[in-house]
């Protein structure tokens, strides 16, 4: 019976170094996870990289929720693309349908909603920046005591974004071809819808 006692303070030990253990095999898993998601978006990227047709787009399949909003994105940028330029087969129809599809995904809902904070937060942050410049010019003194406090409240306003996020905004950023720009063609598309809702 003492030798049983005697393995169970033993096992206490051992729960400590189980602990240690499961926290190594998440974070590994959690890196895991985190490779094969980035090697899957590259796949998809390149993928939809070599796809310039809204048929082939339409036919293919994407991985990530990241791949999925920039192969909508770029349908959609491709039909308003052909509308704008009087392309046969093209239509405000087919434009709204995949307007209201990619709406309709919740992954590019929430990440054009963080694309959309985070733009709302730098320009009041512009704001803050001109109000304090004003005020330095007033009094010096008083600006220099005020200036660190003024950068940890601007290091405590950055907004974080998801993955999906920030492909979106760098789509919104650089996508497009020579016909235009991804924010253009979605801005295009809204403005069709919105009109077609009056």
């Amino acid at each position: 019976a003492k030798g049983k006692k005697g393995g169970k303070g033993g096992g206490g030990g051992g729960k400590k170094g189980n602990e240690k253990k499961r926290n190594t095999a998440d974070s590994i898993k959690e890196s895991n996870a985190a490779e094969k998601l980035k090697r899957d978006h590259e796949r998809d990227l390149q993928k939809l990289s070599n796809l310039r047709t809204l048929k082939a787009l339409q036919e293919t399949t994407c991985d990530t929720q990241s791949g999925k909003i920039h192969r909508m994105i770029k349908m959609l940028h491709l039909a308003v693309c052909d509308l704008r330029q009087g392309t046969v087969g093209a239509s405000e129809a087919e434009v709204l349908d995949i307007l209201w599809a990619l709406e309709e995904m919740n992954s590019f809902k929430s990440a054009d909603d963080e694309v959309a904070k985070e733009k709302a937060a730098k320009k009041e942050e512009k704001k803050e920046e001109k109000k304090s410049d004003k005020k330095a010019k007033k009094d010096p003194k008083k600006d220099k005591k005020s200036k660190g406090k003024e950068k940890d409240e601007k290091a405590e306003t950055k907004i974080v974004l998801s993955t999906e996020a920030a492909t979106l905004k760098s789509l919104y950023k650089d996508g497009g071809d020579s016909r235009g720009t991804y924010r253009d063609s979605l801005k295009y598309a809204r403005k069709l819808m919105s009109g077609k809702e009056n």
